[in-house]
């Protein structure tokens, strides 16, 4: 075979092989996998409809904070937040 069809073959493989390389197949799906719980999240309306035994509906929040803590999750979509105590006490 002549040289003229040896040289882009082989630029066509060394090309190839060096974005196979570069490619991390688990670092795309945890970025991929991280990306669809943010978009989860901010989906979340961090509430739900309840009814009293009454037949009186009323919202839930489903966000909940540990004792003595400025911090709270969402027990849905496990959204973290943290409260500032200058912003809750004015």
């Amino acid at each position: 075979m002549p040289a003229a069809v040896w040289i882009p073959v082989a630029l066509a493989a060394i090309a190839v092989f060096s974005i196979a390389i570069r490619f991390d197949l688990n670092a795309y799906l945890k970025e991929r996998k991280r990306l669809q719980h943010v978009r989860l999240q901010t989906m979340c309306p961090h509430a739900v409809l309840d009814r009293h035994e009454d037949g009186t509906v009323f919202v839930r929040s489903l966000v909940q904070s540990p004792p003595l803590t400025f911090e709270a999750k969402c027990n849905r979509c496990h959204g973290d937040y943290a409260f500032d105590a200058h912003r809750r006490s004015r």
